[in-house]
């Protein structure tokens, strides 16, 4: 069977209560990453792009997301490939 790479979007709503002076101020405080979120809740997932690769294309793929600090990927990534689909 082929290998494919699916990338996806996901979408969450968070709530944040901020004591400020005014709506912008407090869009400002949120910005700032100063409040602690009060909650979230996954809305959906939407499916962006895909394409076939091989495993050497895997391969490359996972050496590139364990050496991008800004990604968070899971450990022992080859196992995490759905081969029961």
């Amino acid at each position: 069977m082929a290998l494919y790479e699916i990338n996806t979007v996901s979408t969450y709503r968070h709530k944040y209560v901020v004591e400020a002076d005014n709506l912008e101020d407090a869009y400002d405080c949120l910005r700032a990453g100063k409040p602690d979120e009060l909650s979230s809740r996954y809305l959906s997932e939407v499916i962006t792009d895909g394409r076939e690769v091989t495993n050497a294309q895997v391969d490359q793929i996972i050496i590139k997301l364990e050496d991008d600090k800004e990604e968070q990927s899971a450990k022992d990534m080859h196992r995490n490939i759905c081969k029961d689909c």
